[in-house]
């Protein structure tokens, strides 16, 4: 079990994991869609759905990983550093 969460893609996917979850429906149901017009076999579909949905979804959830969540943590992290700053300065007589 250890050497399945100390391997590095196992963490980088756990990394992204909140993004995963925000974009995976929405890349699923475009990529139905898209497919579905192919005309293909329903092993062929379900095969190039699943292709295509897990490469978009992990590379959408990679951009939006660094792109916007970790730039918004930081600023959390920053505001409420900011904001425990004020309140020592503020208790202190």
């Amino acid at each position: 079990v250890s050497v399945f969460f100390n391997n590095k893609i196992t963490q980088f996917i756990g990394k992204i994991s909140y993004s995963i979850y925000l974009v995976h429906t929405l890349i699923l149901t475009i990529m139905t869609y898209l497919i579905a017009d192919l005309g293909l076999d329903r092993v062929s579909f379900f095969a190039s759905l699943l292709g295509s949905t897990l490469v978009l979804t992990i590379a959408a959830s990679t951009v939006l990983h660094y792109a916007i969540e970790q730039p918004f943590i930081r600023l959390g992290a920053k505001l409420v550093s900011k904001q425990q700053q004020e309140r020592v300065i503020e208790s202190k007589p």
